[in-house]
């Protein structure tokens, strides 16, 4: 959708993402946390060109994993 209104229909798109993502696992190289994040970023950078849209991110805080089985609060 976003490639049909950007490249076919001429519209401005833009994708909003939340936060870039750093919590992940990755099995094709050893990168994790900052590094992992760079490779995501750069990812999503890719898709945007590939797309012909805008990227834009909010401020959103990600407080990380968990580390046991506990509920978080709220």
């Amino acid at each position: 959708m976003l490639t049909y209104e950007s490249r076919g229909q001429g519209v401005r798109a833009t994708l909003l993402t939340l936060k870039p993502r750093r919590g992940c696992a990755n099995v094709m190289s050893s990168d994790y946390f900052d590094a992992l994040g760079l490779v995501r970023t750069e990812e999503l950078l890719a898709a945007d060109r590939y797309y012909g849209t805008q990227q834009f991110w909010t401020r959103v805080c990600d407080y990380g994993f968990s580390k046991n089985k506990r509920r978080s609060p709220g």
